[in-house]
């Protein structure tokens, strides 16, 4: 607060579409008054994760006090003045910045109204701060397209989270389509190895349906069964390709997702032009001694 000594810092991402933000700070308080909304004009939608966080605050309105807590995502009307005072040495949070724009009017009404709150469980919301998590990890080491493109898809969820939970729309609308397509890559990419990894599964645990799920694919000129069949080929190339590996062919294919090892064999031939065993001989070739 204001004549109190406050250690922070904060590495941000920031794009024309919205910005994304890995703050640190020393136990202390933070507000934002009403001349400083009205003065610079910000009115975005954020959307914040505590990894570790403990304290107080309020948002909006200071007779609504709310105690802070890690592990949970929050939204914020960043158009509205909040007073949040944290507890303990390290308060560690991430932050999404959403443009108004991205939704219609009365969504928009129900996300403000939903102003200092946690949103539904379920859905997206543990995929969102996942992926929030992930981009703060690997952001400092990557090229800045590849900041970009993280940072848009993490734009992208959230707004899709968002509508989810309080849209008006129905949930297979243009507007969660970039969203849905983003968080289902992004749980192919993290769970390929289970095998029963399926449509049905796979849309249940993103909170849409199956038909759904297909069409986006499909707008995208992809299968559900096509893109997962290539995650897994291609982390099973990799796997191979690492000269001096103890693992066996059948079992580094039976831990990318395959259970029929001559099926296996099969579709990885059909990709790459040569058998899983031939990939495996050339990189011990090739390893230097």
């Amino acid at each position: 607060m204001e004549g109190e000594p406050f250690e922070a810092s904060v590495r941000e991402l920031i794009s024309p579409e919205g910005r994304f933000a890995d703050f640190r700070a020393a136990s202390s308080g933070v507000g934002r008054t009403p001349r400083l909304c009205r003065a610079d004009g910000i009115n975005d939608i954020v959307v914040s994760f505590a990894l570790s966080s403990g304290g107080a605050g309020w948002f909006g309105n200071p007779d609504a006090a709310t105690k802070l807590a890690s592990g949970l995502l929050r939204i914020r009307d960043e158009g509205r003045p909040y007073v949040l005072q944290w507890t303990g040495v390290d308060h560690h949070t991430l932050h999404v910045d959403v443009p108004r724009a991205r939704f219609t009017a009365r969504t928009l009404d129900r996300i403000l109204a939903a102003n200092g709150t946690v949103p539904p469980p379920g859905g997206l919301v543990p995929m969102l701060a996942a992926q929030m998590r992930s981009l703060a990890e690997i952001a400092g080491n990557l090229d800045p397209s590849a900041c970009v493109a993280g940072l848009r898809a993490v734009l992208e969820l959230a707004a899709t989270t968002l509508q989810l939970s309080f849209g008006t729309e129905p949930a297979d609308s243009e507007v969660c389509e970039d969203g849905v397509l983003i968080a289902a890559q992004g749980l192919i990419r993290r769970h390929f190895g289970w095998a029963d990894l399926a449509p049905d599964h796979i849309a249940h645990r993103i909170g849409c349906s199956r038909a759904q799920l297909y069409r986006v694919f499909g707008r995208n000129g992809l299968t559900v069964a096509g893109y997962l069949r290539e995650v897994r080929l291609e982390n099973c190339r990799r796997a191979l390709a690492v000269a001096g590996s103890r693992e066996s062919v059948a079992d580094i294919a039976f831990r990318c997702g395959f259970t029929n090892p001559v099926y296996f064999a099969h579709l990885f031939r059909e990709r790459f032009g040569l058998r899983p065993s031939e990939l495996r001989a050339l990189a011990a070739e090739s390893a230097p001694e």
